[in-house]
């Protein structure tokens, strides 16, 4: 706790355990506080009739920074369905999205641009037959833009990534009609890869619209790259609209599979 003190100073008390000498306000450069901020979503569809359709995508993330350190965390879930002519024998339900992703970063800043961080990614995706992609790596950031209005910045370093797959791919006994392998053991993954980040945001048009976005790539023997780029708009105390894209791509995906994948997300939430 702060109190004041002749001569344009002030003194720093701690509940009656010490009171520090009286400081010149001339000589406080800067004080050291913590930000909080943060924001979750959520979003969906459902559709009845000759066809059911559902689908769910929720996201949250938090961002603590202190003067010299910073903490990001974060995380989403996806999932979709259909079942074409329900309530009869034909019934078939089908799995159209089935994924989840957790991040996060501690950075610690040298100057006020320069910074080091660790951070680790865990992400899975049924459709692509990816029980667990994990990764951590350590390396160096700079800090282009920090504001309420304006943050940039870029990251790189080395990383180590495993990528554990299921033990078969998803639905591979119907895939037997016409390949025969289809359920043969899928090979897993794991080495040192390079990492890069970029992360952006940007209020516009007096603060009405906020524009984002992010990016993460690894590469090793394959390349993978995520991508979230999009628009918020602020409705009221708090509560905003978000609508995004989300591009994963993957260089050498499992057999049969595509190489991207491509979202697009409508959700509301609320920001702090």
């Amino acid at each position: 706790m702060a109190g004041t003190s002749e001569n344009n100073s002030l003194t720093l008390k701690s509940n009656g355990v010490y009171d520090s000498h009286p400081i010149p306000l001339s000589e406080v450069t800067d004080i050291n506080k913590k930000f909080f901020s943060g924001s979750a979503n959520f979003g969906g569809a459902l559709a009845g009739g000759n066809t059911e359709r559902q689908s769910y995508h929720a996201d949250a993330g938090i961002l603590v920074r202190g003067r010299d350190d910073k903490v990001t965390l974060g995380g989403q879930y996806n999932y979709g369905d259909n079942t074409d002519n329900p309530n009869t024998p034909q019934a078939q339900n089908i799995l159209n999205a089935r994924n989840w992703q957790l991040y996060g970063t501690y950075a610690h800043y040298f100057t006020p641009k320069w910074y080091g961080y660790a951070n680790g990614l865990f992400t899975n995706d049924r459709l692509q037959d990816i029980r667990l992609r994990s990764a951590f790596g350590i390396g160096a950031g700079y800090q282009f833009f920090e504001s309420e209005d304006l943050n940039l910045s870029v990251e790189a370093g080395p990383a180590y990534q495993n990528l554990d797959f299921y033990d078969a791919a998803w639905n591979c006994n119907a895939l037997r009609v016409t390949n025969p392998n289809a359920c043969a053991p899928l090979e897993d993954r794991s080495g040192i890869a390079g990492r890069w980040a970029v992360n952006y945001d940007q209020f516009v048009w007096n603060k009405t619209v906020q524009l984002f976005h992010s990016h993460e790539g690894l590469v090793a023997d394959d390349l993978f790259i995520r991508s979230r780029t999009g628009f918020r708009v602020p409705i009221w105390n708090g509560i905003q609209f978000t609508n995004e894209i989300q591009v994963d791509y993957l260089s050498k995906p499992a057999p049969g599979k595509q190489s991207t994948d491509t979202r697009y997300l409508f959700s509301i939430g609320y920001g702090w």
